[in-house]
Order: C-alpha cells, then sequence, then structure tokens
C-alpha cells in the first residue's frame, strides 16, 4: 500500500471520528436530561431529571407584552422586580408558586398561567428578616416562619392578609409542614434541638427531641417535610442525616452521615419527596442535589457549582409537586430553577 493512500485512510479516520465526537458532543450539550440513576448495580427503576427553565425576575413570567404597555414601560419606565436570595418555596400544580426570599425580606408570589410576579403586599407592613419554612394549609392559605421574629405566619393568598399564628415565642424556628390529615403543624425549633406539633389553635400538642446525637434526638435541626404516606422527613443538619417519624411522632429510622463524596451530607437543607417515594436533599456546600430511596440508599444526584442552566450556587430549597415538577431555589444564583423528573423506559 504506498504512502498517499495510507495518508487518505488516516484522515478519513480522523474526519469520521471527529463527526462522532461532534454528535456526541451535540447530544450531551443540547439534551436537556441532566441526570440519571447512576448506579449500574440497583435494582430499581431508572430517572431522567430534565431541566425545563428557570425564574428570575418579572420578565421571566411575563407573555409577550402588547404594544400599549411596551409605550407604557417606554414612558414612565420599566419595572423592575426580581429575586434577591430565595430561600424557600412552595409550587401547586397550576404553576402558581410561592417564594421566600430572604433577601427582599418579603413573599414573593408568582403566576405562571397569568403571567403575575408580585411581592407580597400585605396589610402588616412587617419586613420578615429570616423567612425559612413555607408549607401548605390548603388551596388558599399557606404558614410560613421567621427564625428571627421567632413566629409562624398564617397568610391567605386570596385576600392577601397575613397574621401570626402562635401567641408564645418560639426559639428559632425554621422547617414547617402541615398534616392535613391530622390537622397539625410540625415546625422544627432549631435553637431548641427539637420539633413542635402544633393544633390548628396554636397549642402545643407535642415536642419531640433533645440535643444530641443517638436515634430520637437532634444537633441543630433545619428542614422538614410531610410525604403522601404520612412519614416525616427531619434534616438533622449538624448531625449530617435525615430522621424519619410518624404521624404519632414515633421514631421510624435515620440515614445519612458527613463526609464529601456522593451519599453523604456537607450542609444538608430543603427536603422533598416525589411521587415514587424517593427523597430529595439540597446540599449548599455541594451546590447539587441528592436523592434516596425509601431506605435512605444513595440513588444519584443532579447540579453542581456555577451559574449556567442546572448549575447551582448555594441553594438551599425544594419543592416536588404532583406533576414531579421540581423546584429549587438556587440562592446566590437568584432564582429559581425548575426540573421534571422522568421515568426511563
Amino acid at each position: 500500500m504506498n504512502c498517499k493512500l495510507l495518508i487518505i485512510i488516516h484522515y478519513v479516520k480522523l474526519i469520521t471520528l471527529n463527526y462522532i465526537y461532534f454528535f456526541i458532543y451535540l447530544f450531551v450539550n443540547n439534551s436537556l436530561l441532566l441526570a440519571k440513576l447512576d448506579d449500574s448495580t440497583n435494582r430499581e427503576a431508572s430517572y431522567n431529571v430534565r431541566y425545563e427553565g428557570k425564574i428570575k425576575s418579572k420578565e421571566d413570567v411575563e407573555k409577550k407584552k402588547s404594544i400599549l404597555q411596551s409605550i407604557g414601560e417606554f414612558l414612565l419606565g420599566k419595572e423592575q422586580k426580581q429575586l434577591m436570595k430565595p430561600y424557600a418555596i412552595l409550587a401547586d400544580d397550576s404553576s402558581n408558586i410561592v417564594v421566600l426570599d430572604q433577601g427582599l425580606e418579603s413573599l414573593v408570589k408568582i403566576d405562571m398561567l397569568n403571567s403575575h410576579f408580585e411581592y407580597l403586599d400585605n396589610d402588616t407592613g412587617i419586613n420578615f428578616p429570616s423567612l425559612v419554612g413555607i408549607t401548605k394549609i390548603n388551596n388558599q392559605t399557606i404558614a410560613f416562619t421567621d427564625s428571627r421574629l421567632n413566629k409562624i405566619y398564617i397568610y391567605d393568598l386570596k385576600k392577601n392578609k397575613v397574621k401570626a399564628f402562635n401567641d408564645f415565642e418560639l426559639s428559632q424556628p425554621t422547617g414547617i409542614a402541615y398534616s392535613a390529615k391530622d390537622k397539625q403543624f410540625w415546625v422544627v425549633e432549631t435553637a431548641k434541638h427539637r420539633v413542635l406539633i402544633l393544633n390548628e389553635q396554636g397549642q402545643i400538642v407535642r415536642a419531640i427531641g433533645i440535643r444530641g446525637s443517638s436515634p430520637g434526638e437532634f444537633n441543630f435541626p433545619t428542614n422538614i417535610c410531610i410525604d403522601k404516606t404520612g412519614k416525616v422527613y427531619i434534616v438533622d443538619a449538624m448531625n449530617f442525616r435525615v430522621q424519619i417519624y410518624s404521624l404519632d411522632g414515633e421514631f421510624i429510622s435515620t440515614f445519612g452521615q458527613q463526609g464529601d463524596a456522593s451519599g453523604y451530607f456537607a450542609s444538608p437543607k430543603g427536603i422533598a419527596t416525589d411521587t415514587f417515594g424517593h427523597i430529595f436533599i439540597v446540599d449548599a456546600m455541594y451546590h447539587s442535589v441528592q436523592v434516596f430511596n425509601e431506605k435512605g440508599d444513595y440513588l444519584y444526584c443532579f447540579g453542581k457549582q456555577g451559574r449556567n442552566d442546572g448549575e447551582f450556587w448555594l441553594p438551599t430549597g425544594i419543592y416536588i409537586n404532583n406533576d414531579n415538577h421540581i423546584y429549587v431555589t438556587d440562592s446566590y444564583n437568584s432564582r429559581i430553577q425548575v426540573f421534571r423528573l422522568l421515568l426511563r423506559n
């Protein structure tokens, strides 16, 4: 075989390989699938997490402006409304979103269907310096906590009315969850290393936990959620674990430990569960969301440190609705990111 033919064959191979690499690059970088089950030995079904978009300001939820709106903005100036430091989030299945924004010291209401983005304009004039936890009571009412004001607040979304729920002072209330079955509130009292169960009148039904590291004890717990089966998940932050309870307040199990690898925790924050019973935990220091099964076995994670789509900078809160849309408060990127969990065939 002569030299010219060898050179031609070499370049044909090189061009072919380059095309293969190019199409692989296009597929990877243009695909919206950010994560999949990364343990091939796990026998559970596989899932993909697909990036769907982000919300940073009023412009991200507005539909195309009319000519009159555009002229009005030109003459009167453009109204600047945007997120600053979103910490926690609640979203229903009709695209109504409520965000606790620590930077704004206020709540932000977002209606994706009707293109509304508005700050809470409540009748009390209160600024909320340390918004942390939020939970849904019904379609019209939510509850949220402020860990510096040491109170739980009830917010009527339709009437735009806010009122304090507890008439006694809590010690740094953070995470909050509502059980519609028992009509009870579970609130994390971080400074006292415990969780309180309150009835709808704001009276204490039960207190769970003392400071410690044994099962049933806490070390600066923070966030909490209740899944559709009635299990209660509590982020025991400085014990670097999650503790699971029944609605009766009985300890069930715990999982997690401190570490710098997948499946371990460095700074666990928000927690939520999907319709498959999997547990999603935001880790601010890892700039990612880790996913575990009901037993606490690590499945996969998505996200990394950065400012691009699908990347995070000190994320904090998470909420998953019944359609398995995942909402993450990407705090230091001043935005919400939205994902969709899909079952792989």
